[in-house]
């Protein structure tokens, strides 16, 4: 799966962790992404998480879209994690579940900025959306067990 995700253009661009206080997922943004890194403003993104157990097995879990920036996207699953939706609490619990079960686990997450092109006449529109789903249509035909999609 790893070959797939580079292939495709995938990178490290942070981790999920649990806060050791209140056992909440949170991302820690690598630093290009985060403070005054050049891609903190990049907008039009497909995210990945990547979870990596003590067999160094690297199983995508998760596939999602950041139309903005992933500096703003994952405060905004933070937020879900926290009772925001539903699916955010369910996620939240995957990714608890999965980090407690051994010190040699780790939830990183992948992204690819996607291209954007001109449709129907508009131009510089983001294909983050198109290529989310083509995303998950891969995963699913490859059998990988996503959190997010039944």
């Amino acid at each position: 799966m790893q070959e797939i995700v580079d292939a495709l253009g995938f990178r490290k661009v942070g981790q999920i962790t649990l806060e050791e206080s209140t056992s909440q997922p949170c991302f820690v943004l690598d630093g290009e992404f985060n403070g005054r890194g050049a891609q903190r403003n990049a907008l039009g993104w497909v995210d990945l998480w990547i979870a990596i157990d003590r067999q160094s097995s690297f199983n995508v879990r998760y596939v999602g879209k950041a139309g903005k920036s992933m500096k703003a996207r994952c405060p905004q699953h933070e937020g879900g994690f926290k009772g925001g939706s539903a699916k955010g609490v369910k996620n939240a619990e995957y990714l608890r579940e999965f980090l407690t079960k051994g010190d040699d686990r780790q939830v990183l997450v992948f992204a690819r900025k996607s291209p954007k092109a001109t449709i129907l006449d508009e131009p510089l529109v983001s294909l983050c959306e198109a290529e989310e789903r083509a995303m998950l249509m891969k995963m699913r035909r490859l059998g990988a067990k996503l959190w997010n999609s039944p």
